[in-house]
């Protein structure tokens, strides 16, 4: 959540910081990590810069109640495999109950990119690689 607030108020984000729990940080904590938001956000660009990459085809799998429209979080993971967004989705709807899957595909500006598997400084979390990107929520 500390990543999240950070990058809403660094990059500007436009998404909402969501948790289950009731958490504050210090202002010495967000700017610390408003720095290294900064960092790894400018490290993408270059990176993406260098690679040509103009918008990057993106998936988010999710679980969602009839009728709902998501919001976006103001940092998220999606996906650039299609078959691990649907998979999450599968897992995520028989978690919830009342929920279907549902796989959003955008075209993602290089712009809206924080970090991805195969950029600057990425290592795999405890899920292994699930192509990942984190999205920041911003208007291009």
């Amino acid at each position: 959540m500390l990543m999240k607030l950070a990058a809403q108020q660094e990059l500007e984000s436009k998404g909402l910081v969501m948790t289950s729990y009731n958490r504050t940080f210090s202002k010495a904590d967000v700017a610390a990590m408003r720095e290294d938001i900064r960092v790894m956000y400018e490290a993408t660009q270059a990176a993406l810069k260098e690679a040509g990459v103009k918008e990057v085809t993106l998936y988010r799998g999710e679980a969602i109640r009839p009728g709902e429209i998501p919001k976006p979080g103001a940092m998220e993971s999606w996906t650039s495999d299609k078959k691990t967004a649907i998979e999450f989705a599968k897992r995520s709807a028989k978690r919830y109950p009342g929920t279907t899957a549902n796989v959003r595909e955008e075209s993602v500006p290089a712009g809206q990119v924080l970090a991805y598997k195969g950029g600057p400084d990425w290592h795999d979390g405890r899920f292994g690689n699930q192509d990942e990107f984190i999205r920041i929520a911003k208007e291009e």
